[in-house]
């Protein structure tokens, strides 16, 4: 339960109120803690004598990600070439190894000496993250509660998300951190509105002093109408970091509707090219931008 108020805690410490969390948000979050973040290949000579001055080459060839900690130095490890979903997992993971405190004697957290592994830290970390990407209260309040739809918001993979559904069936009662996180959640719904109602007002505004201009200068009347109009009506063509887009939870890539890398694939997750290259995905090489 610790691991779990923990994950709540730094979501409402950090005013977090949107879903799915990015790599980018954990990454800023890790950096803002002091942490480096190193990606290292197990096949590079280099870095293969980087991570055996360190002591750690074993580890490193036996998991994807690992914390380490020794006096002022402090780094996560993580391979690279990995998916963005699994990235994001992972440094979550790690992310709950340093908010809990965990302290290791061989300087990696989850591990003790000898490379075994500790699973008491693991099994705190592991319920800390899924907690941070999916939080539980949350996805209650929205009514998130089948796997699809927890997969859909969260980017979770299939497994994780039927876990999450089952927890928010049963979650009946909310603590006092979970309602506060709940309405740090519902805050930018309440923005968009407030935005909603302003732009209304000065569209009506705008309505008003043009019918005003209209009555008194008739000579001017398509011209000044023309012009307010096109500067309160919206373009027609969507803005490029907005354009729908698709990603799968194994793949690094996104996709537009038409590539011919998702065709008949299956639980594909809709999202604009912004929120992809938030949650950590590229363009394939037939979906860059200037290809629109």
């Amino acid at each position: 339960m610790f691991a779990r108020y923990s994950a709540v805690i730094t979501l409402l410490e950090n005013k977090i109120n949107k879903l799915p969390i990015t790599i980018n948000l954990i990454e800023d979050l890790l950096k803002a803690k002091g942490w480096s973040i190193l990606k290292y290949d197990v096949n590079n000579g280099k870095q293969i004598e980087l991570l055996k001055q360190y002591n750690i080459f074993a580890i490193a060839k036996r998991t994807k990600a690992f914390t380490y900690k020794r006096k002022t130095e402090k780094i996560i490890f993580i391979r690279s070439g990995l998916s963005a979903n699994e990235k994001r997992m992972l440094l979550a993971h790690e992310l709950g190894h340093i908010v809990l405190g965990h302290m290791a004697d061989n300087n990696v957290l989850g591990y003790k000496p000898g490379g075994l592994i500790d699973e008491g830290q693991e099994d705190e970390a592991n319920e800390f993250a899924l907690e941070f990407l999916a939080p539980i209260c949350v996805l209650t309040k929205k009514h998130i509660n089948t796997p699809q739809l927890v997969s859909a918001t969260t980017l979770l993979d299939d497994k994780r998300s039927r876990l999450v559904a089952d927890e928010v069936q049963h979650h009946k009662k909310y603590t006092e951190y979970e309602e506060k996180l709940c309405n740090q959640f519902n805050e930018i719904k309440e923005k968009n509105i407030k935005i909603r109602y302003i732009v209304v007002a000065i569209i009506t505004a705008l309505i008003l002093v043009t019918a005003t201009i209209t009555v008194n200068y008739k000579s001017q009347e398509n011209i000044e109408q023309t012009q307010v109009i096109q500067e309160a009506t919206p373009t027609s063509e969507p803005q490029i970091m907005d354009i729908d887009v698709v990603v799968t939870k194994s793949g690094q890539k996104y996709h537009t509707l038409e590539c011919k890398h998702i065709k008949d694939k299956p639980n594909l997750i809709h999202m604009t090219i912004n929120e992809a290259i938030q949650a950590g995905y590229e363009p394939c090489e037939d979906c860059k931008p200037d290809s629109y």
